[in-house]
C-alpha cells in the first residue's frame, strides 16, 4: 500500500481508517499480504496489531523472515 489520500475537506472524521480497515480486510480475505509503504497505513497497523499477521517485508514473506 503505497499512498492512501482523503481530501482536506474530509479529515477528521475517520475516512481514512474506514478505507485502510477495508482494504485491509479485503487483502485477508484474498490470503495475500501488503508492505505497508504508505505512513497512514504503517500507523494503522501499528495501532491494530490483529493486521500485523498481514505485513510483508518482502514479496511473499513475513515480517520475522
Amino acid at each position: 500500500m503505497v499512498h492512501t489520500e482523503v481530501d482536506p475537506g474530509e479529515e477528521g472524521h475517520g475516512i481514512g481508517t474506514q478505507l485502510v480497515r477495508e482494504a485491509l480486510d479485503q487483502v485477508r480475505a484474498s490470503g495475500r499480504g501488503v508492505m505497508p509503504l504508505c505512513a497512514f497505513v504503517s500507523a494503522f497497523i501499528r495501532e491494530h496489531p490483529d493486521y500485523q499477521d498481514l505485513v510483508r517485508t518482502e514479496a511473499g514473506r513475513g515480517q520475522g523472515g
